[in-house]
């Protein structure tokens, strides 16, 4: 047993982008042997390095040592204990970065962290994880992670929950087997609307392997399936999904983004929780940041990762190939700091993470417009969905390349579409009445999936071409 996975089952969950293949080198710690002196510790990658009995571990200040396993289990989805008050309706987005509940019955909602990103910050990674061993322990930090917000919102169990999320997340929650997602024809398995087993847990419908619920919850939330007129929904995740069409359809896609823009695979990046600087304004080389909920910032989440980028451009201290001026190219840009030794940096490496995710985006929009043979000029709205999206400067975004400047003035930051598509999903449901199988907005929400076209960006013979020349700013 790796000493990540002990840790693990002590619920320590180290941050390992990389998915524990030993390559982001963020699971570092200290360890000495039982007879050994902590002047005799070394540091050591927790997922390479095998844990030994009388190990001791320390990780972030704290020594763990012969612990308890703590992990308490839960039970199944239909029995949460707690007290019973009636039918309660829960919307869930299922996120690969965060997960977020809403309880409809008293308004209260909870986000966290997905703590699956121990096991990779992408989906790809954690797939990888699945087949080689993890699957039950991606499917019990799911529940864990939804049953710890469930709480949160005061959920007893008693009622109904409609949960919307990409396909991946979906299948980990329900105990699917992800092999059919790992290599062509990619087989997405059942991604219809149904109740999982014993439960009355339902979930929301996808477009295929790489395009899932989530998506088609945003769709049903914007009436992008009811538009005369054309439409652009951008997720800028992980998974970076999009969509373009109007009433009479839809070309879809996901790109491998990376999770840059959500804050992973940055050296200092965090998700967009509160503490993490989410904009800024450099001038003449010094930084002023925006942290959510005005307190200590402790790293930068994708928004903000993309404005340090947009202003180190502004203000000359990086060139258009996205490399830094020679005074911050070995160490990094200071974009906040409290004094010489607490300083949070954007690196020469964190900017080519960028570089890569966004050429990633721009290059799939311009595929779809390809496909879809429309002119900028013909596109109404675009969307911009997911917490990156609510946090976001589209003027940053633009400066970047990452979205058209001829789409500027038509930007619309659209926040968390997944779960307000959910949301609106169980409104009209109560206001109808009735079983949740004959609720119209479900019907419609049915329709959706047959209404894309999915373009696979990986067998496109433009999408390369695309993709080098977006990779400068």
């Amino acid at each position: 047993m790796k000493i990540s996975e002990y840790l693990r089952q002590q619920q320590v969950l180290l941050d390992m982008p990389c998915g524990g293949h030993g390559i982001c080198q963020n699971c570092k710690v200290t360890v000495w042997k039982e007879g050994e002196l902590r002047a005799d510790a070394k540091e050591v990658l927790a997922c390479q390095t095998e844990y030994q009995e009388g190990m001791t571990i320390l990780y972030q200040g704290k020594e763990i040592k012969n612990g308890d396993n703590l992990m308490q289990g839960f039970p199944l989805p239909n029995h949460i204990s707690g007290k019973e008050e009636g039918p309660q309706l829960i919307a869930v987005d299922l996120g690969s970065t965060t997960i977020a509940v809403k309880n409809m019955a008293n308004g209260e909602c909870a986000v966290s962290e997905n703590h699956q990103r121990a096991y990779g910050h992408d989906i790809v990674s954690r797939i990888e994880a699945a087949i080689s061993g993890q699957e039950y322990v991606l499917h019990d930090l799911a529940w864990e992670d939804l049953y710890n917000l469930f709480r949160r919102v005061d959920f007893d169990g008693n009622g109904q929950v409609i949960i919307a999320g990409n396909t991946t997340m979906q299948h980990f929650l329900e105990g699917v087997d992800v092999k059919g997602l790992s290599h062509a024809p990619f087989d997405a398995g059942d991604i219809s609307f149904h109740k999982m087993e014993e439960s009355d847990f339902y979930l929301m419908p996808g477009f295929s392997a790489f395009v899932g619920g989530d998506i088609v919850s945003g769709i049903y939330a914007l009436d992008m399936d009811q538009s005369e007129e054309y439409n652009l929904l951008l997720d800028l995740g992980t998974n970076g999904e999009m969509v373009l069409g109007n009433k009479d359809g839809f070309y879809i896609t996901s790109t491998a983004a990376g999770p840059a823009l959500e804050g992973g695979n940055i050296s200092e990046g965090m998700a967009g929780i509160p503490g993490a600087i989410y904009d800024v304004e450099i001038k003449k080389g010094f930084s002023r940041a925006k942290v959510i909920d005005n307190r200590l910032a402790t790293g930068i989440c994708g928004a903000g990762v993309i404005a340090v980028c947009a202003e180190l451009l502004r203000d000359g201290c990086m060139n258009s190939h996205g490399i830094l001026n020679e005074e911050y190219r070995e160490e990094g840009f200071p974009v906040y700091s409290l004094n010489e030794k607490y300083v949070i940096r954007l690196t020469q490496d964190d900017i080519r993470q960028v570089q890569l995710a966004k050429a990633a985006i721009r290059a799939g929009i311009q595929v779809l417009m390809d496909e879809a043979g429309i002119e900028w000029s013909q596109i109404s709205h675009v969307y911009l969905a997911g917490g990156l999206g609510y946090a976001l400067n589209p003027e940053h975004a633009a400066e970047i390349g990452l979205i058209p400047e001829e789409l500027l003035d038509r930007v619309e930051a659209v926040g968390n579409t997944s779960l307000l598509g959910v949301t609106k999903c169980i409104s009209k449901w109560q206001k109808e009445g009735g079983s949740i199988e004959d609720c119209a907005a479900i019907h419609r929400i049915e329709k959706i999936p047959a209404m894309g076209r999915e373009i696979l960006l990986s067998n496109h013979e433009d999408f390369s071409m695309y993709y080098l020349s977006y990779l400068d700013f």
